[in-house]
C-alpha cells in the first residue's frame, strides 16, 4: 500500500513538472520580446545616425539594426551576442569611445536573456 502511494506521488510530481507551459531553458526571459523591451535598447545604443541606422543618403551603413528583420542575420550568426559580451574592448559594442551609447548591466542582462530564449519578436 505504501509503495503504491509513493508511486502515485512520484507520478504526480513527474507529470506536474513535465506538463509545464514553458520550457525551462535557463534563460529567465519571461515576457522579453523585441517589441516589448529590446527595441528600445537597440534604438538607444545601436540604431542611431552614426552606427547602425540602415540607409543614409541611399548608402548602406554597417549592419542595419533599424528593424527586427534586419537584426536577424546578426542574431542568428551570433555576432550581436559576441560583440556585446566580449572582453576585448576593441571589439565590444557599443564602443567605449561612445559612453553615451553604453549598455547598462540591466539592459545587457535583458539582451542576453532574450538571445538565450531565441530572440522572440512579439
Amino acid at each position: 500500500m505504501k509503495s503504491t502511494i509513493f508511486q502515485l506521488l512520484f507520478l504526480l510530481i513527474l507529470f506536474s513538472v513535465a506538463c509545464s507551459d514553458e520550457p525551462d531553458n535557463g534563460c529567465n526571459a519571461d515576457g522579453i520580446t523585441y517589441d516589448s523591451t529590446v527595441q528600445s535598447i537597440i534604438e538607444a545604443s545601436c540604431n542611431n545616425v552614426s552606427c547602425h541606422p540602415g540607409m543614409i543618403d541611399g548608402w548602406q551603413v554597417l549592419a542595419d539594426f533599424s528593424s527586427y528583420e534586419n537584426l536577424l542575420p546578426s542574431l542568428e550568426n551570433g555576432a550581436i551576442e559576441n560583440r556585446i559580451n566580449t572582453e576585448d574592448t576593441g571589439q565590444r559594442m557599443p564602443p567605449e569611445s561612445w559612453p553615451e551609447r553604453a549598455i547598462s548591466q540591466e539592459d545587457l542582462d535583458i539582451l542576453n536573456a532574450w538571445i538565450c530564449n531565441g530572440f522572440p519578436e512579439n
